[in-house]
């Protein structure tokens, strides 16, 4: 997968090759589909609603932090 995506647009992808609906994501999330696509448009994703969204499709995510100078990972 190209690491130059947004978060949004990778989503999109995960979502397009599991034949998900984004109306079934916006209804287990709570939310309504419009509310959905601002938010993916937007690209405005906190911790918590990237984490929700990802269990709602089915995948999870990791965010590594590399010291550029050591390599050590936070």
């Amino acid at each position: 997968m190209n690491m130059d995506l947004t978060i949004s647009e990778k989503l999109r992808l995960v979502i397009k090759r599991k034949k998900l609906k984004m109306g079934e994501i916006a209804e287990k999330l709570g939310c309504s589909r419009q509310n959905l696509h601002k938010k993916f448009d937007k690209n405005t994703w906190t911790d918590e609603s990237l984490k929700e969204v990802c269990e709602v499709i089915g995948v999870s995510y990791e965010i590594v932090f590399t010291d550029s100078q050591t390599g050590e990972k936070y």
